[in-house]
């Protein structure tokens, strides 16, 4: 891992010299002020545990908005039922932009499957697209698969089926990762799901699993001490900080790198227009503006991918049918 480490400490120096731009002089040229919207302290709800890429993003994100719109934004963690503890949270406040929750692809899988019936997309306002993330499969620094094509021969024939782990339940972003590997490279295996944080990767190191789904943010503590190897990516290029790590192209298995996380913010259904636009807006500033944004995005690998109201939307109604279409390949709807 010595080169990859090397690279992110050259990513982590560059960010850490760029100027920072002047927010408020970006914040008045998009026409609204600090107290527009944000009447309160602001209350963001996350559907994962503390330490969970979710959660870590929610803080982030949290973090970098408080000085843009001059109040406390308070994080809050509703577990339970994939989502929708988080969900009926949501939708039971008032659309005044003062509660918002974070989302990311696994809420759209929940609203085909348990929550069906009781959630749907209408239900929301789509606010914004902040980020997008890969995926890598990862297994202990010691297991016997020193390649992804270790796993995938032994997984073709393994009796019991392969364990492998993530979050989320069956028809999870993680879940259909590595249902499109499994897939592409022909072999079957048994999901274990687990509610977030870094509960999957103590399970992966304590012998439990054999495999796991992830992230980049989740794993690269894990990397840096040398105790997990990267078998894969799932991404049309390569990591700049984990160069030696090839995609799933690059070794044969042609699984779509298209699926990728994205993680946005959402609000109860009903904000007026000119509402979600400033909150949109807002996000936006926050994330172009913060310094510590721009080290939090270099050093997990993400990707920035904004989207506003109208676009996002439009972008949440096509992915739901992609993923309206895996679930039903996995005969979960």
């Amino acid at each position: 891992m010595s080169q990859s480490l090397t690279r992110r400490g050259l990513l982590r120096s560059a960010v850490a010299t760029l100027p920072l731009l002047a927010a408020p002089s970006l914040i008045a040229s998009r026409g609204f002020a600090a107290d527009t919207w944000a009447k309160k302290p602001v209350t963001l709800i996350c559907h994962t545990a503390p330490g969970s890429a979710a959660d870590i993003y929610s803080r982030e994100l949290a973090a970098a908005l408080e000085p843009v719109i001059s109040q406390t934004v308070v994080v809050e963690n509703r577990t339970g039922g994939n989502g929708m503890v988080q969900m009926a949270a949501l939708r039971g406040a008032k659309a005044d932009g003062q509660t918002l929750a974070i989302n990311t692809v696994s809420h759209l899988s929940i609203l085909h499957t348990a929550g069906k019936g009781t959630f749907g997309i209408e239900d929301f306002d789509w606010i914004a697209r902040v980020q997008t993330e890969g995926f890598f499969t990862v297994v202990r620094a010691d297991s016997p698969f020193h390649t992804l094509a270790d796993l995938v021969a032994h997984a073709k024939t393994a009796q019991p089926l392969l364990n492998i782990g993530g979050q989320g339940a069956p028809g999870s972003a993680h879940n259909i990762h590595t249902n499109i590997l499994a897939d592409a490279a022909g072999f079957k295996f048994n999901w274990i799901p687990f509610p977030g944080g870094i509960e999957h990767l103590t399970a992966l190191l304590g012998g439990s699993l054999d495999a796991t789904s992830n992230n980049p943010q989740t794993i690269v503590q894990f990397a840096e001490s040398g105790r997990i190897r990267l078998l894969g990516y799932q991404g049309s290029e390569r990591l700049a900080s984990f160069p030696e790590v090839a995609t799933y192209r690059e070794q044969g298995i042609d699984a779509d790198p298209a699926w990728q996380q994205m993680r946005g913010v959402i609000a109860p259904k009903g904000l007026a227009p000119e509402l979600k636009e400033a909150i949109a807006s807002s996000i936006r500033t926050a994330t172009e503006t913060s310094e510590a944004w721009a080290k939090y995005m270099t050093a997990s690998n993400l990707s920035a991918g904004y989207m506003g109201p109208e676009e996002y939307n439009a972008f949440i109604l096509r992915q739901s049918d992609v993923t309206l279409t895996w679930l039903k390949r996995l005969s979960l709807v």
